[in-house]
């Protein structure tokens, strides 16, 4: 096998694991972001339950004298 395509085939190969780890380190990144996202959720839900997150049951009104109205409700 003459050096010239020795050389392209081991640059190809290269080239073709670099995009594999940079896919497989993206994938999980992104599985590490989706599994500490569910947990967070399950946090907060368990200490709704318990009743000590309160401050998602009130409702929040700021400014109303300038017009802006920010009302919003962090019920279910």
């Amino acid at each position: 096998m003459p050096q010239q395509l020795k050389n392209k085939l081991a640059k190809t190969i290269k080239q073709n694991t670099l995009f594999l780890l940079l896919i497989s380190s993206s994938y999980y990144k992104l599985s590490l972001s989706i599994r500490l996202n569910v947990m967070i959720i399950k946090l907060f839900e368990e200490k709704k339950r318990d009743g000590k997150l309160k401050f998602f049951d009130r409702a929040v009104t700021e400014d109303p004298e300038n017009g802006t109205d920010l009302s919003w409700k962090l019920r279910p």
